[in-house]
């Protein structure tokens, strides 16, 4: 009977069942987190074509897909890889995409969690708060932007950072500089690389990156004597070269394939140089005018420079953890990343979504030890200061993000009636064309026209005024290289734009009812040379006269 039980216990498929079974005993709370992802996209995918942003992600992935090349013939002004992870099919599998992308992204968000705190409620609460505002649709969590692509990079990266710290997080010594850890941090580098060619804002989680090693050895330095310096200095100045060293080669990666490919001049100019543009060119006026100065680039440096300054302090004096100084530190850089364009986006703000949940987890984490330590609270005074220390820290820095989101004007989409709106569609209370119609009031044009210009993916086509989601839903191509006219007005491109729409000649032009501005030269051009086929209620609809 042993020897029977013995062998069954050797079977392959057992052996399994049995390993599978462990490991469900073991992460079952991440399986919940998982799940959890994948239910509250399920009504994403069954979205119509109706958002800008992504549907210029569609649009360039579609040029890419029919020969065009990056930067070259179709433009965009963010960095390269958003637009390879839209060459899909549609915008079904894109959402498709996304949902996979953060079950994985959520995945590593919870086990830095883990490797932050290692007790299971602080680990619930900050993934539980990823989680949400990654997913609904309040900061747009629902939508493919480039913040939840480029999170996904950067927590790779923060995790490999992060577990050469493990049994360190809280009392910090010497930084590990063995062969593995170094090819590992090199590695984190590289992912940090690809979220910065994902979207530049990331560039500011990078500088996250590099001030762990920074926090580290705050707590490492006892005094002034360069015996007791030595080795710190060294630890840490190798791990920031280490992660630096990757993320350079990621980019010069990029750039030697633009140059293979003959686009570097463009993509300098649009992929990256058209950046410092974009985030320069907005200057929003606050209402509470003594705020106006935090929108400066200067003021918001400075004051992301002395922040960092304090929480090395803090930890030079002993009076923070290193957990705390690294979620704290985090988050003052993602915060600097969210406002680098002063834009009232809900999606920019998604950046502040891993730090902020961690920085709820550590005041959790700190909470919960005063709570164990009950009357020993005297005895353990050092930790009642950190704790008290790093709760006020917290409050400084909610307080004044919260300021400034308020301030800028951002409000988020509505999330309760989004899931009523859609229980409504599949329980057929509501039509789909009522449900695609709530989205926005373009929907109803761009169905009746897509439907009429079924047989043209593949095809020129050109819209004057900004309706991406059109190129996007017919997978037709921009007959200029720009897919909106904001892009022709901020860089003054009337004449080329004319003229690469004379030397195309698309078979349709759609000329925008609601454009602000006017292109004269485009307008005559049409009126000579296309017939109007319908007025819509947003558009007119033009077809090349047949000579």
């Amino acid at each position: 009977m042993r020897h029977s039980l013995r062998q069954l216990l050797q079977n392959p498929i057992i052996k399994k069942i049995i390993y599978l079974d462990k490991l469900l005993d073991t992460q079952w709370l991440l399986y919940i987190f998982l799940l959890a992802v994948v239910f509250l996209r399920v009504p994403s995918i069954s979205e119509p074509y109706w958002y800008g942003d992504e549907a210029i992600y569609l649009t360039v992935g579609n040029a890419i897909n029919h020969g065009q090349q990056l930067y070259k013939d179709t433009v965009d002004h963010k960095t390269p890889i958003i637009y390879h992870l839209a060459r899909v099919p549609s915008q079904m599998h894109f959402r498709l995409l996304l949902t996979v992308w953060m079950v994985v992204t959520t995945g590593f968000f919870y086990y830095i969690s883990q490797l932050f705190f290692k007790k299971k409620l602080p680990v619930i609460v900050s993934t539980s708060l990823f989680v949400i505002f990654t997913t609904l649709p309040w900061l747009e969590g629902n939508i493919p932007n480039g913040e939840l692509f480029m999170m996904g990079f950067s927590l790779v990266s923060l995790f490999l950072c992060i577990f050469f710290l493990r049994e360190k997080l809280h009392v910090p010594h010497i930084l590990p500089r063995d062969t593995n850890t170094i090819v590992w941090l090199f590695i984190a580098g590289i992912f940090g690389g690809l979220a910065i060619l994902t979207k530049v804002p990331s560039l500011l989680d990078l500088g996250g990156l590099l001030l762990i090693p920074f926090f580290a050895l705050s707590h490492q330095i006892h005094s002034t004597k360069w015996s007791q310096l030595k080795n710190p200095l060294i630890s840490s100045g190798i791990w920031i070269i280490m992660i630096a060293a990757g993320a350079v080669l990621s980019i010069v990666i990029s750039l030697l394939i633009a140059w293979f490919q003959g686009t570097l001049p463009d993509y300098l100019q649009y992929g990256l140089l058209y950046n410092l543009h974009y985030s320069g060119t907005w200057v929003p006026q606050l209402p509470l005018t003594w705020l106006q100065p935090a929108t400066s680039l200067l003021v918001k440096s400075s004051f992301l420079c002395v922040w960092i300054l304090i929480l090395f302090i803090l930890g030079l004096k002993k009076k923070i953890t290193l957990s705390a100084q690294i979620a704290l530190g985090w988050t003052g850089v993602a915060f600097f990343g969210s406002l680098l364009s002063n834009r009232p986006y809900p999606h920019y703000f998604l950046q502040l979504v891993p730090p902020l949940s961690l920085l709820a987890g550590v005041v959790v984490f700190n909470i919960q030890k005063l709570l164990d330590l009950g009357s020993d609270l005297k005895m353990h005074s050092l930790f009642v200061l950190k704790a008290s220390i790093t709760l006020l820290l917290t409050i400084i820095i909610g307080s004044l993000i919260w300021l400034l989101i308020t301030q800028l004007g951002v409000t988020g989409y509505p999330t309760v009636s989004y899931y009523q709106k859609w229980y409504k569609m599949a329980t057929k209370q509501i039509t789909p064309q009522e449900y695609n119609n709530s989205f926005d009031a373009l929907v109803a044009d761009n169905n009746q026209v897509a439907s009429f210009l079924k047989d043209q993916e593949g095809e020129l086509m050109y819209i004057w005024g900004t309706n991406p989601v059109l190129y996007a839903q017919i997978k037709s191509i921009p007959a200029d290289k720009f897919t909106v006219s904001f892009h022709v007005k901020d860089l003054n491109s009337y004449d080329q734009t004319l003229e690469n729409i004379k030397l195309n000649q698309p078979n349709y032009i759609i000329m925008m009812k609601n454009e602000q501005g006017t292109f004269p030269a485009l307008e005559a051009h049409v009126q000579s040379n296309y017939i109007v086929i319908e007025n819509y209620t947003f558009y007119t609809l033009w077809k090349l006269r047949q000579l």
